[in-house]
This record gives structure tokens, sequence and C-alpha cells, in this order.
């Protein structure tokens, strides 16, 4: 029964670690400018990209491409990263633990890759950091413009709420 049990944990190690491994068509373009066709692994990315791992073809081997060496990089599936500067707000929180005691807007330049949602004279971004998701529209001739909720405790009559 043991060995049963050995076999089949093994097995299902071994299986979630292929099945981690999602590569899918697309392509990334390098910050020299050359745009690369082939199959990146998708990690179903919740917040931004740190790096992407490449194979222009199935049995070639993934090379990892770190963030500041990519301008985009696009999956067949739709979803699109570009590398972007935008006024980024580490201190919005949502979370209720970590809210502070008043409303605090401290936005900094930031270099991260954002996935586009629309693309097009007026695009729209979206980033999701610490849990906060961060949009990002720029109109023509304009910065970037950064909306994202932001919770803080307010005091009423003594109490926080």
């Amino acid at each position: 029964m043991r060995f049963f049990f050995g076999v089949l944990t093994l097995g299902l190690l071994a299986v979630g670690h292929v099945r981690g491994q999602a590569f899918e068509r697309g392509y990334l373009v390098t910050t020299a400018g050359d745009t690369l066709r082939g199959e990146l692994e998708n990690r179903f990315w919740q917040g931004p990209p740190e790096g992407v791992v490449f194979r222009p073809t199935t049995d070639a081997p993934g090379r990892l491409y770190a963030r500041t060496q990519l301008r985009a990089f696009r999956l067949e599936s739709g979803r699109y990263f570009r590398a972007e500067v935008v006024p980024l707000d580490r201190d919005a929180r949502t979370q209720v633990g970590t809210l502070p005691q008043r409303l605090v807007v401290n936005q900094r330049p930031d270099s991260l890759l954002a996935e586009v949602l629309v693309d097009g004279p007026v695009p729209l971004l979206r980033a999701v950091v610490d849990g906060v998701t961060h949009y990002f529209v720029r109109r023509p001739g304009k910065p970037f413009l950064e909306l994202t909720e932001r919770k803080y405790l307010a005091q009423v009559q003594g109490r926080h709420s």
C-alpha cells in the first residue's frame, strides 16, 4: 500500500510539473528591436511578468528573457504585454488589514510589462500589483493617467470606518 501511494504521489508531482509548463505560440520583441516567433511559456500572470521563457521550436530548450530585455510579447490566445513607464501608486491598498489611516496617493514612474487591454490612439493597460488592480490610459499628447481603487480608514465620531 505504501508503494502504491509513493508511486501515485510521484506521478501527481510529474503531471503537475508538466502541466505547469504550458507553452503557447506567440512572439516577443526584444529591446534591440528583434521579433522572435515561436513558443512562449504561458504562466497565466496575475501581476506584471518579470520575464518570459521563449523557445523557437517545440523541441528547443527554453530561454528566459527578463523584463528588462523585452519591449513586448503576445500569446496566440490574445494576451498582449508591453513594456511601459507608468505612474504607479504602490501605496494603493484594498486589503482591510493594510489600510492607511488617511487617503495616500504616492505615484512614481515605474517600468513594467503591463497587459494591453485596448491598443490604439487611446491605449488602456492593466497591471495587478500587490493585489491591487491598476489601469492606465493615455490620451494623445498626454502622459498616462492611473486609475485604481484606493481604500483607507476614515475616523468618524472617534471610530475608524
